[in-house]
């Protein structure tokens, strides 16, 4: 998974992150999700 650190750090994040949904899944909708834990990350600036 690739994840934007966001547009101040302007950094790409690798992980195995075990994420945790917050609402019902919907067809063809993205859903709200938390990331309870991240494991072997990796900064890429």
């Amino acid at each position: 998974m690739r994840l934007k650190a966001g547009p101040v750090w302007l950094n790409t994040i690798y992980a195995d992150f075990e994420v945790c949904p917050l609402e019902p899944e919907k067809p063809e909708a993205m859903q709200a999700a938390c990331i309870e834990s991240a494991k072997k990350i990796v900064i890429e600036q």
